[in-house]
């Protein structure tokens, strides 16, 4: 395969694999003494079956005070609930609003928040390209994989760090890279995208703009794009 054979082959993989940085929702953390703040929400699941999703208002040892997402306030004894489930979400206008699971991504492109310390995913697109990520810390995420495509598993590797260097109430910005690499000296060569992105907003609406260039490198010689590619989009 040919240096510019290689370079088309890349950048594809390199766009394809924005599609898939998505972070799931966080699973509920089970929990034996519900002192919640006002804003979480639970899943109360009771003896006889039933269920009730809300905040818990107050906990006075024996009973639980609870707010269902219908507006409801139930008072239930202790011994009546068999588990206490913290859920991703938040109580709006009584209805229980899930965490973004997508909160890392918009369709086609990534946002500026990276994925929390300790989360990570495994996904695979379009079949062929699948991927792992991992939030690092806080504020940085990296994401690895090879194409499971005969002749390049194993030949070309794709990673595609992402560091949130400024985080504000209603803005976070970031800096990454979505590169492919073909080590194998038939291949020898690398090309991807160094990105900058911005979102601005709240979890419920926002909007994020970034600005990326492409990049070529080989063992011969490296070129970096002249032409910026901007991009603009928004989530509600």
């Amino acid at each position: 395969m040919n240096l510019p054979m290689l370079v088309r082959r890349a950048l594809l993989a390199a766009v394809l694999l924005v599609c898939a940085l998505a972070r799931p929702g966080a699973a509920g953390a089970q929990v034996t003494d519900a002192a919640a703040a006002a804003d979480t929400v639970y899943e109360i699941r009771l003896r006889d079956g039933s269920v009730l999703v809300g905040r818990i208002v107050a906990d006075q040892g024996a009973t639980l005070t609870v707010q269902t997402q219908a507006g409801l306030t139930v008072t239930l004894q202790r011994e009546q609930v068999v588990s206490i489930t913290e859920r991703s979400g938040r109580v709006v206008d009584g209805q229980v609003w899930p965490q973004d699971p997508h909160a890392t991504r918009l369709f086609f492109a990534p946002t500026a928040r990276a994925i929390p310390k300790g989360d990570g995913y495994f996904g695979v697109y379009e079949l062929f390209l699948p991927f792992v990520s991992y939030g690092v810390t806080d504020r940085f995420t990296i994401s690895a994989g090879t194409p499971i495509i005969p002749d390049y598993i194993g030949q070309i590797f794709y990673f595609a760090p992402k560091y949130e260097f400024m985080r504000a109430p209603g803005a976070s910005a970031a800096v990454g890279l979505l590169a492919v690499v073909a080590p194998d000296e038939a291949l020898d060569g690398s090309a991807g995208l160094i990105y900058g992105v911005g979102t601005f907003g709240s979890p419920d609406g926002a909007v994020t703009v970034g600005a990326t260039v492409p990049f070529v490198a080989s063992t011969e010689d490296s070129d970096l794009g002249n032409d910026p590619v901007f991009m603009i989009g928004a989530e509600a």
